[in-house]
This record gives structure tokens, sequence and C-alpha cells, in this order.
């Protein structure tokens, strides 16, 4: 048997490691997503934009079509690199491929004629259907190359090579920023867009496969290694998990494709412009989180249940540390988040921040339960809970879409994060043995730890929107950064003078964050 040739470091060294990799990358996409939408708005206007929001989420529910293969190559790929079982890695490759290339070819073909028919659905204006039905069109293509780009994705994440998967996704970025721009400038439009993201995932695969060699010298991708076996193997697995992302889309998704096929396509904007505010909330936690699936997978292959769940303790600490205050932060000033950004204050888009945020934080709360429940194999419980929670959110939005519109589906959504992620870590704790009351009282106290800094930065915070009302965004980014400031230097105070951190999380972290030093009392 062969066997990967590399040197295992200690699994906390590789999570922390892995988790700053993660954080430059998400903090890096965030800030480039961010700074594209008001450009992409302000030269498409907001029809056009409604349309490219649609696009993007028709294009996640076709990503559905890998029947549930790709949401099992983490997984797999750690386990037999771990085991330094390189054959079995070449067979998942090969074997991935090959369905990737088949099934999506096929789709493609299938789907390009039919593309005007489902497009004539939305509430697209006359003048854009061609437009739309074209754009629609091409974004079969970039579906085929996300879906291959996955694959390598998911090997170097399951190698724990996050610092080349992110290093690859910020290089990739900036083609990808400044083709934007310059195809908007020469008015090509959405079809110019369309161009840019094919053109950008071309590139990404192949720094992708340059990189996969790099880590794996032995790898391989040849006929005789697809083998029924081992797509039995990943299909078995990741089948159920496809449920959680028919859950997630639904969740993400679909209330844009409500909102397309039910109001004014303008509210499709107001929607996505608020949830990338609010995705804030959902996404920075998640640095943390991506690093920890493939460790929570060797870990439960090793059978070493003590780390596994010290990692589980420690990691929804930090969590509810991290996610709690960017949450509240969110709720205090949303405003000037806005008026920083988009250079004016929409009440519609206001409203989906608030809301939209509060539900998300739902689903980051849990995020240690399905990080460990899927490293861990505890996938029916997931299916369940996303089944539920993406029933729940259709169930809803449709319900109130009709008499209340927009705001309607907003609730919807909201309540049904809130109420299917309660109920999923309901589920943990009984099948685990987890306490439920310690979850929710580690909850409660560092959202008490958040009531001084709110007290302090709440004066600051009215004071200054007074002081932005007549200014542009510069002023407004000004004001956000000194309430941020305020706010992070009492919450930090509060953390220490609390004691929340001990020795175990210096130990822990000091080498990477040398400020928790000066967040632990002597006593702690």
């Amino acid at each position: 048997m062969q066997a990967v040739t590399r040197i295992r470091e200690p699994i906390s060294k590789r999570i922390m490691r892995n988790t700053a990799y993660n954080a430059v990358g998400r903090l890096w996409l965030i800030g480039t997503n961010l700074l594209l939408a008001p450009l992409l708005l302000s030269y498409l206007g907001q029809d056009r934009f409604g349309v490219w929001v649609l696009f993007w989420s028709l294009i996640q529910y076709c990503l559905l079509l890998d029947l549930g293969v790709g949401a099992s190559l983490v997984k797999y790929f750690s386990e037999f690199e771990a085991k330094g079982d390189v054959r079995s890695v070449n067979r998942v490759l090969a074997s991935t491929i090959t369905v990737y290339i088949v099934v999506g070819v096929a789709l493609v073909l299938l789907l390009w004629p039919l593309v005007a028919w489902l497009s004539s659905f939305f509430s697209i204006p006359q003048d854009l259907r061609q437009e739309a039905t074209v754009t629609f069109q091409l974004g079969l293509v970039a579906f085929f190359l996300i879906n291959l780009v996955s694959i390598f994705d998911g090997l170097l994440k399951g190698f724990q090579r996050m610092d080349l998967v992110n290093l690859t996704l910020i290089a990739v970025s900036i083609p990808n920023l400044l083709g934007s721009y310059l195809v908007l400038r020469l008015g090509w439009g959405l079809l110019g867009l369309v161009m840019v993201v094919v053109i950008v995932y071309v590139l990404q695969l192949f720094l992708f496969v340059l990189q996969a060699r790099s880590v794996c010298p032995s790898l391989t991708c040849h006929r005789r290694d697809v083998r029924f076996e081992t797509l039995r193997l990943l299909f078995g697995y990741g089948a159920r998990l496809q449920i959680a992302r028919l859950a997630n889309l639904v969740s993400y998704q679909t209330d844009k494709i409500l909102l397309g096929l039910f109001v004014p396509l303008r509210y499709v904007t107001f929607y996505d412009l608020g949830s990338k505010v609010s995705y804030v909330t959902h996404e920075l936690p998640h640095v943390m989180l991506g690093a920890l699936l493939p460790a929570a997978s060797e870990l439960s292959g090793n059978a070493d249940h003590t780390r596994l769940w010290t990692m589980y303790e420690r990691g929804t600490k930090y969590l509810f540390l991290f996610s709690i205050p960017a949450l509240i932060g969110i709720w205090l000033t949303a405003h000037l988040v806005l008026q920083a950004w988009l250079g004016h204050v929409s009440s519609d888009v206001h409203l989906a921040v608030v809301l939209l945020s509060t539900g998300y934080w739902a689903v980051v709360s849990v995020g240690m339960v399905t990080t460990v429940g899927a490293g861990i194999g505890w996938v029916g419980p997931l299916m369940r809970t996303s089944l539920i929670q993406g029933g729940l959110n259709l169930l809803l939005s449709l319900a109130l879409i009709i008499p209340f519109g927009y705001v309607g589906v907003l609730v919807g959504t909201t309540t049904a994060l809130i109420l299917s992620n309660g109920y999923l870590l309901a589920l943990f704790c009984r099948d685990f043995n987890r306490p439920l009351r310690d979850h929710a009282r580690l909850a409660g106290r560092i959202f008490l730890l958040n009531i001084p800094p709110v007290i302090v930065s709440l004066p600051a915070v009215l004071l200054l929107s007074g002081w932005v009302k007549g200014g542009g965004r510069g002023v407004a980014f000004v004001a956000l950064l000194g309430c941020v400031i305020l706010y992070g230097i009492v919450y930090l105070a509060t953390i220490r003078m609390a004691g929340l951190l001990d020795r175990g999380d210096r130990d822990l972290l000091g080498d990477y964050l040398p400020l928790i030093h000066a967040l632990i009392r002597k006593s702690g």
C-alpha cells in the first residue's frame, strides 16, 4: 500500500494553523464580495442585479445534482490520508471526476433548451428576458466547472491544507474583481460577468490541480481506479448529507427565488443586500469550523473521544465568544454599515439585516454540533433536522409571502432557522449525553458579558448616527469603526473581569493570539 509522505503535526497545531488560514481567506473574500456588490448595483441597476442574484441561486440548486458524492469528499479524503492509503485517495478522485463529467455534460445538454421556458416564470421585465435567458444558459457551463473545482477543493481540505485553498481563493478573487469591473465599464453587462466567472473557475481548477499534485505526488486519475464500490461508499454517506445541503439552500437561496416569482424583482435585490451583511455573522465564525471538520473525522477515526469532546466544548465557547458580540454589533450598527457600504440606508435592506442576522446566528450557535456530528458520522439526525428546517422555512415563507410579501419571507425564514436549530441542539445533547443546560448557560453567560459594552456603546451609536446623516460613506465608515473599537475594548475588559478564559485556553491559543494572555486573570 502506498503511503502519503507527509510528516504529521499534532492535531491542535493543525487546527490552529488551518483556522488562521481560513480567517485570512474568509476575511479577504468577505471584503471583496462586499466591495463588488455596490459596484455591480451601480452599473447593473436593481433589476439586472436581481437577475444576477437569481443566477447564483439557481447554480446552487444545480450543484445538488452531484448525487451526494461531493458532500462526502472532505471526510473520506481526510480519513484515507490519515491512514496513508493513497490507493483509496486515487480511487475517490478518479471515481468522482468520472461521475461529475458524465452527469455534468448530460445535465448541461438537457437543461440548456429548457432555460428560456423556466426563466419565463420569474418577474423579469420584458426587456431583460433575452439577456437573462442567455445568462442562465451560460451559468450551466459555470456549474460544470464549479463541480470539478469542488473535487480538488475537497481533496486539499481533506489533507488539511487550508493554506493552499485560501491562498488560491485570494489569488483568483483578484482577476474576478478586476475582470468584473472591466466588463462593467465596457458595458458588457450580465454576459460579461458570466464570462469572467467561467474564466476565473478555469483558473482556479488549474491551480487546485497543481497544488493537489504537489501535496500528494502519487496522486493519479486512471480509468482503472474508477470503482463502483467507492462511489457507493461516497454516495452512502453523502446522500444523507445531501438532504442537509438541500435544506441549507432552501434557507439561504429559495427566498430569493420565491421573491422573484411573487413580487417585483427589486425585492430580490433588497433581500440579497441585507443577507450579505447578515451573513457576516454566519461566515466569520465558520473560519474555525472549516478547520475542525477534518480534525473531528480524524479523531473519530482514531477513536480518540476524550480529545474530540474537549474540542467540542472549547470550540463552543470560542464560537459564542465571537458570534454573540458580532450579532449584537450588527443589531446596533446596521444603519452605519449600510451607509458606509452602499452610501444610503434603505428601510427594506435594514429590516433584512436585523431579521436575517438573528436567524443566521441560530445556525452558527450549533456550529460545533453540526461539525462534530458530521465528523463522527452522526448524519441521520442532521438529515432529519435539515428536512425540518427546509420544510418549515418553505412552508412559512410560502404562507407569509402571499399576505405580507417581502416582510413575510423574512419573518418565515428567521422563525424556521431558530426553531429547527434549537431542535437539532436538543437531539445532539440527548444522543451524546451532553447537558443542554450547560449549552444554554454558556450562551446566556456570554450574552450577559455583552451588556456592559452595549450600555457604553449605545449612546455613541445614537450620537454618531445623527452626525453621519449628512455625510458620505467615509464619514459613516469612521463612525462605524469608532463604535466597533469602543465595543471591543469594553467587551475584552468584561471577559477578563468575568474570568471566562483559563490556562487551558492560554496553552491552546497563546502562541497564535498573544492577546489571550492579557485576558486571563492570574487566578484563572
